[in-house]
């Protein structure tokens, strides 16, 4: 697990600390920075399981050369400067802490293109970070695991009162295409389910993919009902309970509301400063309002969506 990450120089983070937890979310203003944290994470994490020690990589158009530094344990650390990725401290410690990342930023017309079926002896993964391959994915679940499938299917039933059944159907002789069957009988395929079954149907695979170290997730809360928030992040919480880190950038309220005090970090950007980090139980007068206002109730109520100034100066908005 990352305790701590640094960014110097890495697109629009000039010089920026975060302390995570094992469900953590970056909230704050547009433009603060939230998605290029993750977009670092995911960096640092890749290039730490790459087999050799030092290797050189092609960082972007940074021009002043970035630093990238992860603690995963009080002694191991994984850094990545200047366009070269080293590890500092105990090699094959880091390596095990941080095997692999997963990015995702679901898409709706992502998650209804048909997909190839994936082999037994395959992983079972996306086919890219806005979720294409999720009918191959439920193909491999339902041949795979038939308990995990017909959970997932109960769980649809219940959140979606209108949906008999999930199937898999084919569409070539190489191709599946997800569909869903109505409680009136009529069948309908991907292309005509509605985003949010779609988003929840994505979000419910993630715990029968192959295990990552981190999980890095761009709004969860796109296209879902704000009645189907909580289960979503439960079932993020399920998954960094279960050994892999989620980290998530999020506009939602309804999202900060699932989440503790200390799994809570605000992004800002200014020009003078650049992007800062800074967790919401350590803002002025936090004990006191937040025995007024949920949690994410509160970050709305103390915000301007600029710089966050009312929540992080302790002043009145």
């Amino acid at each position: 697990m990352i305790h701590a990450f640094r960014a110097r120089n890495y697109g629009c983070l000039v010089d920026v600390e975060a302390s995570l937890t094992p469900l953590h979310a970056f909230i704050g203003p547009n433009d603060s920075g939230k998605s290029t944290l993750l977009r670092g994470m995911e960096t640092v994490v890749e290039c730490t399981g790459l087999e050799s020690r030092i290797i050189e990589i092609e960082m972007g158009p940074w021009p002043r050369g970035a630093e990238l530094l992860a603690e995963v344990s009080a002694h191991s650390l994984s850094i990545l400067k200047k366009g070269r990725s080293e590890i500092i401290g105990d090699h094959a410690l880091v390596r095990a802490e941080l095997q692999q990342a997963r990015l995702v930023r679901f898409d709706p017309d992502a998650l209804r293109k048909p997909s190839g079926l994936i082999p037994e002896t395959e992983p079972v993964d996306f086919l890219d970070d806005r979720g294409h391959g999720l009918a191959g994915i439920y193909f491999a679940i339902r041949n795979r695991d038939d308990d995990a499938f017909a959970s997932i299917v109960a769980d649809v039933r219940r959140l979606f009162p209108t949906i008999k059944s999930l199937r898999v159907k084919a569409v070539t002789t190489s191709e599946v295409v997800l569909e869903a069957e109505l409680v009136n009988r009529e069948r309908v395929e991907a292309k005509g389910l509605s985003e949010g079954l779609l988003y929840y149907l994505a979000f419910a695979a993630l715990r029968h993919l192959d295990p990552v170290s981190l999980l890095l997730v761009e709004e969860p809360e796109n296209g879902l009902h704000p009645a189907r928030i909580a289960q979503v992040v439960g079932v993020l919480r399920a998954i960094s309970e279960s050994g892999t880190q989620v980290v998530m950038a999020t506009h939602s309220p309804l999202v900060v509301n699932e989440l503790k005090p200390d799994e809570v970090s605000i992004v800002t950007r200014t020009a003078a400063e650049g992007t800062r980090v800074k967790r919401i139980k350590d803002t002025p007068d936090f004990e006191e309002r937040s025995k007024i206002y949920a949690l994410g109730e509160l970050w709305i109520a103390y915000a301007n969506g600029e710089d966050e100034a009312p929540l992080l100066e302790g002043r009145e908005p």
